[in-house]
């Protein structure tokens, strides 16, 4: 929910509590058709389109990072290669500015 808050702060008005005791994909899914009815429509953000993901899935921050930035991060992690495997690989996807 901090993720939320973080990353729209603006869109978020309300929160609303619904206590699970156990996992239950069956409980998660009718709770959430409960929810869309409640509300008329499936809302914004919900519908699998280009909002959601800006709500849900990770956040690419490369593309704000200057060149220098990245040369000194590459270069801190450089050592660490075998322990954060793919990370350090970004370095010849990204283009320096």
């Amino acid at each position: 929910m901090r993720l939320h808050f973080a990353r729209r702060p603006l869109e978020c008005y309300y929160v609303k509590v619904h206590h699970v005791t156990r996992p239950s994909r069956a409980l998660l899914e009718s709770t959430r058709e409960k929810w869309v009815s409640e509300n008329g429509s499936i809302p914004a953000g919900n519908d699998n389109g280009e909002v959601q993901n800006i709500w849900e899935n990770a956040l690419d921050c490369t593309p704000l990072m200057t060149g220098k930035y990245l040369s000194g991060l590459f270069t801190l992690l450089n050592p660490w290669k075998a322990f954060f495997g793919g990370f350090c690989a970004l370095q010849s996807n990204v283009q320096m500015n």
